[in-house]
């Protein structure tokens, strides 16, 4: 009973906001910036920035990173659903070399309502994905848009998942959307 009632105060102090320091992990910027950013270009910088996170995405090897991370930096404004990959799957990151998806502008401190913070149309399926972070990066339901998907959804084995300064948004204006907004599960 004892130790039942240590694991859940242990627990609670693990999942608070303020408690995941994420540290110094060794990264590699990618540039995403919908409005004025093309594929051809080659994302290292907001001048050269990709247009679609799929371009982003795809730079990411697959398997465990070794070497460096990987941060994506979305430019503010609206992310299209032609713009983002239907699964994010397969690329494990570790605490010295995440994945991260962010906004290029945001400051931790901004919050989720941030007119800086990129908004993205459409549903996020990520699969078997480790050490993912999430920073400043809005995720909202267009009108009529679905149902039956979620706004955003971790499956197969996902694990080491941060979403900081965050919303999601299943509500387009008339009807809840999506089946959940938020779905982890099998993680």
């Amino acid at each position: 009973y004892f130790l039942v009632i240590l694991n859940f105060v242990l627990c609670l102090k693990l999942f608070s906001a303020s408690y995941y320091d994420m540290g110094s992990p060794t990264l590699t910027d990618i540039w995403v910036d919908h409005a004025n950013g093309h594929d051809s270009n080659n994302g290292n910088s907001r001048t050269t920035a990709y247009k679609t996170i799929g371009r982003a995405w795809s730079r990411v090897p697959g398997g465990t990173l070794s070497g460096t991370g990987y941060r994506i930096l979305l430019a503010p404004g609206d992310y299209p659903e032609s713009s983002i990959p239907v699964y994010l799957e397969n690329k494990h990151g570790s605490a010295q070399f995440p994945i991260i998806v962010q906004s290029a502008d945001a400051s931790s401190t901004d919050g989720s309502n941030s007119s800086l913070n990129p908004r993205l149309h459409g549903y996020l399926n990520l699969n078997n994905i480790r050490y993912i972070y999430f920073i400043n990066v809005n995720v909202v339901t267009d009108p009529g848009y679905g149902g039956g998907g979620n706004n955003i959804h971790f499956d197969g084995n996902s694990q080491y998942i941060l979403l900081r300064n965050c919303k999601f948004d299943g509500f387009d204006g008339s009807t809840r959307q999506p089946q959940e907004t938020l779905k982890i599960n099998q993680c």
